[in-house]
């Protein structure tokens, strides 16, 4: 109904959020239709697109659903199949108990370079500022943990999280979040040109920009000025 939306941002300049089959495992694991339908009690909506279904000039139906209509059995078959592709292993691998339908956890993920993930902190709203997003998080936090990504989250301060995802830190100059969860309003409708806003590599939020994942890829660079330096719709 809103023009905009809640997500979740990965701090792309560390491991292991610079792999992108991490990330894709992440988005299997997280079942929005739960999440939104029994958890929130259809308060929310589960959005795959950033540009809203309700915009449909510009919005893509075809954009792919990372684990739309999966079983929670395919989910973690799916996540795990993408974390071993991206080169990460257990000493013990987290299983499937088919009789109660539940994961049955293993050691914690190593990542490619073979050492064990260092935990990875989830900002969220708190409950007083946003119950939803604070609801997700401690979601979230659990199907990670139950296939081995040490995710932890911190509920915590709306104005806490905005410097430690927006601005470096004074001493490394670097930001250094792992995870969080905000929302955003967009702009104008009848021209989303919010992509570039958020993951042109020149938007960089170090760079005083709105991209505080730090992304930056080629193939973007040069759909995102195709889009911006088009005359007509």
């Amino acid at each position: 109904p809103s023009n905009g939306f809640r997500y979740l941002a990965f701090n792309m300049r560390k491991s292991p959020n610079d792999i992108k089959e991490f990330r894709q495992a992440v988005a299997y694991l997280i079942d929005k239709e739960y999440l939104t339908d029994r958890v929130l009690q259809g308060t929310a909506l589960p959005v795959y697109a950033m540009v809203p279904e309700g915009n449909p000039y510009w919005h893509n139906p075809d954009t792919p659903k990372l684990g739309y209509g999966l079983t929670r059995q395919e989910r973690f078959e799916k996540a795990v199949e993408l974390l071993k592709a991206g080169g990460f292993s257990w000493d013990v691998e987290p299983t499937w108990n088919a009789d109660d339908e539940v994961i049955v956890p293993g050691s914690i993920l190593k990542g490619p370079d073979g050492q064990v993930l260092e935990e990875i902190e989830l900002l969220a709203p708190s409950a007083g500022y946003d119950p939803m997003r604070a609801t997700a998080a401690i979601w979230i936090e659990q199907w990670c943990q139950e296939v081995g990504i040490p995710v932890k989250a911190n509920p915590t301060g709306f104005n806490t999280i905005l410097p430690l995802v927006f601005e470096p830190d004074p001493a490394t100059g670097e930001i250094e979040f792992d995870w969080y969860i905000l929302g955003w309003s967009l702009g104008n409708p009848a021209l989303p040109d919010f992509h570039d806003a958020f993951f042109a590599c020149a938007n960089d939020a170090k760079e005083g920009g709105n991209n505080t994942p730090g992304y930056c890829d080629e193939d973007f660079e040069a759909m995102d000025q195709g889009f911006l330096s088009a005359q007509t719709l």
